[in-house]
């Protein structure tokens, strides 16, 4: 059942999975403001939901220690990773096939 994706604003964490074959690495994002362009692009995971204010004082470069997450959604969540070339993939999959001698 595929869900409407969550639209990319202030404050979303954005995930996408890098070009390299049989890769797991992804890159995460916090966005300092709204990125309308992205929506369908990339996966919008979450949102800062206080501290907005912090994030925007960020630079490129800065490490993020840790992030808590304080609601889930009620339902199971596979959410499909977009690589730089636009190919999507559940994240159950990709990490299957990571782990699969």
């Amino acid at each position: 059942q595929d869900a409407t994706p969550r639209p990319i604003g202030s404050g979303s964490l954005v995930a996408y999975k890098t070009s390299r074959h049989h890769s797991t690495e992804t890159t995460f994002y916090v966005l300092h403001f709204p990125a309308p362009h992205l929506n369908g692009q990339r996966v919008n995971f979450g949102r800062v939901i206080s501290g907005l204010d912090v994030i925007r004082d960020m630079s490129q470069g800065d490490v993020v220690d840790s992030i808590t997450i304080l609601r889930r959604r009620d339902h199971e969540y596979d959410p499909t990773i977009i690589d730089s070339d636009g190919t999507r993939q559940p994240l159950s999959e990709l990490i299957e096939s990571h782990h699969t001698p």
